[in-house]
């Protein structure tokens, strides 16, 4: 055991004892490192500053600590950070895997103020944010579609017609109706995510349509 990581245990066995500022001392030790860290996974500021606070959380809480199940504080500091880094990721992907066709049928696609309503409204304002984001992305993909696959998927998702009604609107058949919107919900999906920068952004699915 070299010399820090014998100060590091030390400092732990005062905290455990009743010591706090022990704990301090440790967590301003650590804090510029684990942030960077941290931020590397997350890309944001005060995310990583929210899990800095729950690794050292998971230290005070759980107190599982030991010289004989780590190779040091150090190391069993960061795989805490690294777990509570990508669980995060994890929650994220989760929330931003949005069901595409509920989101254009409940008018929400083109205005992001039903969000806050009482029928769909999200658990907290990063959330808001996030959708506003996604739904941004996805009307910017949109206008990438040809003309065909775009019309079809307007009058479907955004004024609700059924794909009998769109056939008689575009003059055209059913059958046509219902191959525009698969290949339009297809070359979307593939617009958005070729949109899509290095840093998680998510996904999103369509479920099965509903003849109507």
């Amino acid at each position: 055991m070299t010399n820090r990581e014998e100060d590091d245990f030390s400092l732990y066995k005062r905290f455990i004892a009743g010591d706090e500022r022990a704990l301090s001392l440790l967590i301003e030790r650590y804090r510029l490192g684990l942030l960077r860290f941290l931020y590397g996974y997350v890309q944001d500021e005060d995310t990583a500053e929210t899990l800095f606070s729950d690794v050292f959380l998971a230290l005070y809480f759980k107190r599982a600590f030991t010289p004989k199940t780590s190779s040091g504080l150090k190391p069993y500091l960061y795989k805490i950070a690294r777990n509570k880094a990508l669980n995060h990721l994890k929650k994220i992907k989760r929330r931003r895997e949005i069901s595409l066709e509920n989101l254009l049928e409940k008018g929400e696609f083109f205005n992001a103020a039903p969000l806050l309503s009482t029928t769909a409204q999200p658990q907290n304002p990063q959330e808001i944010l996030e959708n506003r984001a996604l739904k941004k992305e996805l009307e910017s993909a949109l206008k990438t579609l040809q003309k065909e696959y775009r019309e079809v998927l307007l009058l479907r998702y955004y004024d609700h017609l059924s794909p009998k009604e769109i056939a008689k609107v575009l003059r055209v058949t059913e059958k046509q109706v219902y191959n525009r919107l698969q290949r339009g919900k297809a070359a979307l999906r593939k617009s958005y995510l070729q949109s899509q920068t290095s840093h998680p952004k998510g996904e999103f699915y369509f479920e099965n349509d509903r003849k109507s």
